[in-house]
């Protein structure tokens, strides 16, 4: 069977660019593929050219010089039949564009010259960005030896630091973010200064952590915010105990545990101590206390025996 001829099965070209593509890439006998790969385009973008897919219309003045040079036309004629992309440039982008190609420069050239990204550039220029900050501004002025009042309308507008946080009820934190913010710290900055996390400061400043469990980060508070040595430890609020009743023990549901709770507030023990004593976990005794559940002959001498002084003296 004969071999066919290359395109011999394609469809019409629709626009004057495909039809172009086509007859030069006929003459030479190459394929579409092969004109994707020695023009170095993205894969099937020869295809789309010669469809008149309208997603694939333009051509970058790199891609037309590969693809002249590999379909051996004229350079001039492909950019006349290539569309040019439609750019909606803002007054900032417009700026910038005007003066680039007074200049000669390219984006990557103002951003060599202006110490900045490409892709920063770029977007200033393309509408993609529309404000910048005021050391790009300088840079960009200076660069393109403009006027700085050009760029002013163009800069952000500064907002209050923590305009976004959320009002607090406690008396500690809110002296702690007036501080904070007196000193033009935010959160981050302050929490790396700390050495914890930005969400720690945030629960202190709201009342939401008790700072009576984190004194060690208090004290670095002090330092941070410029606090006198113990000035803000002395604004901590007080932990929230329960009242203790030594001579008046709570209600139990045994004799046993109203002892033990007895022995152990005047001998100024915690749970924890009193359930070293008795050699038991903590959990065990609080239950003991509560009367959840009875002692063994072996946890019986032992109470015996620590409870028999105070029960002599009484």
């Amino acid at each position: 069977m004969a071999k066919s001829l290359a395109g011999y099965f394609r469809k019409p070209c629709p626009t004057e660019l495909g039809r172009f593509i086509r007859e030069h890439r006929l003459r030479l006998s190459l394929s579409q593929g092969r004109v994707d790969r020695l023009s170095q385009l993205p894969r099937g973008a020869c295809a789309q050219f010669e469809e008149g897919d309208p997603h694939r219309r333009y051509l970058t003045p790199q891609q037309q010089q590969r693809l002249a040079a590999t379909i051996n036309c004229s350079l001039d004629e492909l950019r006349q039949l290539s569309a040019q992309p439609i750019i909606k440039r803002g007054a900032l982008g417009e700026l910038l564009y005007q003066q680039r190609n007074i200049l000669g420069w390219s984006i990557q050239d103002v951003a060599r010259r202006a110490s900045l990204s490409e892709v920063c550039v770029r977007k200033l220029e393309g509408n993609m960005c529309s404000q910048m900050r005021v050391v790009t501004a300088q840079k960009l002025a200076a660069t393109l030896r403009l006027d700085y009042a050009l760029f002013e309308p163009h800069i952000y507008q500064d907002k209050p630091l923590g305009y976004r946080e959320k009002p607090t009820t406690s008396l500690f934190g809110n002296i702690v973010r007036i501080r904070r913010k007196r000193l033009g710290l935010s959160m981050k900055r302050l929490a790396k200064m700390v050495d914890c996390t930005h969400q720690l400061i945030s629960l202190i400043e709201l009342g939401g952590v008790r700072s009576s469990q984190n004194k060690a980060t208090v004290r670095l508070l002090e330092v941070a915010l410029q606090f006198e040595v113990g000035e803000l430890k002395k604004l901590m609020p007080p932990r929230e105990m329960r009242e203790k009743h030594f001579n008046k023990p709570r209600p139990r549901s045994t004799e046993l545990g109203q002892r033990l709770t007895v022995w152990r507030q005047t001998n100024n023990l915690k749970q924890s101590e009193a359930a070293n004593q008795f050699g038991i976990s903590l959990e065990k005794y609080s239950s003991l206390e509560r009367g959840k559940i009875l002692p063994d002959s072996d946890l019986q001498k032992k109470i015996a025996t620590l409870l028999a002084p105070a029960l002599s003296t009484a």
